[in-house]
């Protein structure tokens, strides 16, 4: 039996894991041999995601305000008084940047801990890096990918398998390589590309890996190749 995965599926959860994360490896910090670098890291990357969540509810809260002030000032009434712009004001004090990929960074952290001697199951759980026990094997899982062509489009569905979306790889025409086509959280996909070539039929390959929680697990579906029509 596998375990689920311990990292929560919402933004807001997962900032909380990473505030009890961050605190709770500052108390095995020395047990663990944590260096005062990745400990730095990793205290960073926290401060980040929360000041992140907290500049895009801002932003949320203040776009009703911006819509407003563009639909008056592209359609209001004739001859009324000119407003001034209106101002995003972001929270303050704005931490220090931090270079892309938080989680899956964190994600190797935690490997690395997990493979530590020190690290008891204890302590695992005091960090909050111990998943609940799941059927789905997440490491060698592989999803069954589906497509048709009808009415000028591709649909096509794949089986989530416990996982939370799918990123969806397409090749077509004389492509050689695969490229990425879309990320969904729904079981269905639709491709309402133009064909390559105006008037000519192409074949298109599609492929799929599953997602938790936004990151790739077990292996790549099987290639389905649809014949599109002129």
């Amino acid at each position: 039996m596998s375990k689920k995965d311990y990292l929560p599926t919402s933004l807001a959860d997962r900032n909380v894991w990473f505030i009890n994360f961050v605190a709770k490896l500052k108390t095995h910090e020395k047990t663990l041999g944590i260096s005062a670098t990745l400990m730095a890291i990793i205290i960073a990357d926290g401060l980040a995601i929360n000041y992140t969540l907290s500049l895009v509810e801002a932003a949320n809260a203040s776009l009703g305000t911006m819509l407003a002030f563009r639909d008056n000032l592209f359609n209001g009434p004739v001859g009324t008084i000119a407003a001034p712009f209106p101002v995003f004001t972001t929270p303050a004090n704005p931490p220090a940047a931090v270079i892309p990929g938080i989680f899956p960074r964190t994600r190797q952290t935690v490997r690395s801990i997990k493979a530590n001697p020190a690290c008891t199951q204890a302590i695992q759980e005091d960090l909050g890096i111990v998943g609940e026990d799941t059927t789905v094997d997440f490491d060698n899982v592989k999803p069954k990918l589906k497509a048709k062509y009808s009415g000028g489009k591709v649909d096509g569905k794949y089986m989530k398998k416990g996982a939370t979306g799918a990123l969806i790889e397409s090749k077509r025409g004389d492509e050689t390589e695969f490229s990425f086509l879309v990320m969904v959280t729904k079981t269905t996909f639709t491709d309402k590309r133009p064909n390559l070539v105006a008037g000519k039929a192409e074949n298109r390959e599609y492929r799929c890996w599953l997602l938790f929680n936004d990151e790739k697990v077990g292996q790549i579906s099987d290639v389905v190749t649809v014949l599109v029509g002129a």
